[in-house]
């Protein structure tokens, strides 16, 4: 059984459109400490401007022990974590965010996109399980302009440069 051309069907397709390429910058969940310990950032990518999702999301990292930083999206929210954790804790709480919120990756964009929030939140996890990074602090202060908290220990961090297709659907003119 061959594939049917969506007009078939009587869904009426666009015949004009753009497929293009935007280049962003992306911070690696990876680092590595003095001693060249490994580490990882806990990142959520919510494609959702949905409050309730967010605060699902940030529940998550708070009972867990990690604080979290935030900011507007121009699709939803950026969620990172300034904790340093290990493999193990990473990937169990990367599955334990997924019924959540579907985009758990290991690069988070750093790029800033036209619709992008200037503002930055923070929640704190009282419980501090884990060491965090003063130089991931430091970024996101530098990154937001504001004031950076001074703890933790410095990591190295490590930046990507990726590609991200974007499809832009024209219009039928009758």
């Amino acid at each position: 059984m061959g594939f049917k051309n969506l007009e078939e069907y009587g869904i009426k397709t666009a015949r004009t459109g753009s497929l293009r390429s935007i280049q962003n910058v992306g911070l690696n969940a990876v680092t590595v400490d003095a001693s060249r310990n490994p580490y990882f950032f806990l990142f959520s990518d919510i494609d959702t401007k949905e409050p309730e999702t967010l605060r699902l999301v940030l529940q998550k990292f708070l009972r867990k022990g990690i604080s979290a930083y935030f900011w507007e999206t121009s699709k939803g929210w950026n969620v990172v974590s300034p904790n340093l954790l290990d493999i193990r804790q990473w990937t169990l709480l990367r599955l334990d965010l997924q019924d959540i919120a579907k985009y758990n990756f290991d690069t988070i964009r750093w790029s800033t996109r036209l619709g992008d929030g200037d503002k930055l939140y923070f929640e704190d996890s009282h419980l501090q399980r884990y060491l965090e990074s003063v130089t991931l602090h430091k970024k996101i202060a530098e990154k937001f302009s504001t004031e950076p908290l001074d703890r933790g220990i410095e990591t190295a961090l490590t930046w990507c440069s990726y590609n991200q297709i974007v499809f832009k659907q024209g219009f039928l003119r009758k």
